[in-house]
C-alpha cells in the first residue's frame, strides 16, 4: 500500500505499508522510493524526514535495535555493532545514508521511530540513478521481531 499526501505547508508526505513481515537478526527490508520521482526531478537538493512505525510487540527498548538507510542501491550487512545504550552502527558504501534516530517511542503494542531530516544532493550526472534506486532499507540488528505492520513515513521538507 503506498498513499501520497500533499499538505498546505507544502510537505509532501509519502506512506508505504507492509503488513506481517518476521525480520530476523541482519534481516533488511527494503522499501523503493521510486514513486517520489516526480516531487523531486526539478530539484537540485531535497530534505527528507522519515519516520517508522513498527506494530510490534517489544517489552524494553533495549531488544530493539532498529537502523534506518537511505540508500540508491543493494544493501549488505557489512559490519554492525553495538556500544551499550548508543546507537548501532553499520558500515556503509558510498551512496548510502545512515539516519540518525532521535525519538524511539515503545508504546503497547507498536514502536515509532524518528529520524532527523537528511538533505540528499542530486545533480545533473547522478539525478536518473539516485531516484530510479532510491529506498528506505530497515536493518535489524537485535532480536527476531514479527511485526504485524510496518508504516515507513516519508516527507519531502520544502
Amino acid at each position: 500500500v503506498f498513499e501520497h499526501t500533499l499538505y498546505e505547508d507544502s510537505i509532501q508526505r509519502y506512506t508505504s505499508t507492509i503488513s506481517n513481515v518476521f525480520l530476523t537478526k541482519d534481516a533488511i527490508l527494503s522499501i523503493p522510493l521510486g514513486s517520489i520521482e516526480t516531487s523531486i526531478r526539478s530539484r537540485d537538493s531535497i530534505l527528507i524526514r522519515v519516520q517508522l512505525i513498527l506494530l510490534t510487540k517489544v517489552e524494553r527498548v533495549k531488544q530493539l535495535s532498529i537502523l534506518c538507510i537511505l540508500s540508491t542501491g543493494d544493501l549488505k550487512v557489512l559490519d554492525s555493532f553495538s556500544d551499550g545504550d548508543k546507537l548501532t552502527v553499520l558500515e556503509m558504501r558510498d551512496m548510502d545514508l545512515t539516519l540518525k534516530c532521535v525519538s524511539m517511542k515503545l508504546l503497547e503494542d507498536r514502536v515509532v521511530l524518528e529520524y532527523d531530516p537528511i538533505e540528499l544532493k542530486v545533480n545533473s550526472v547522478n539525478s536518473n540513478m539516485v531516484i530510479e534506486n532510491l529506498r528506505i532499507s530497515i536493518v535489524n540488528l537485535g532480536s527476531p521481531l514479527i511485526v504485524e505492520k510496518a508504516i515507513i513515513v516519508v516527507e519531502l521538507l520544502s
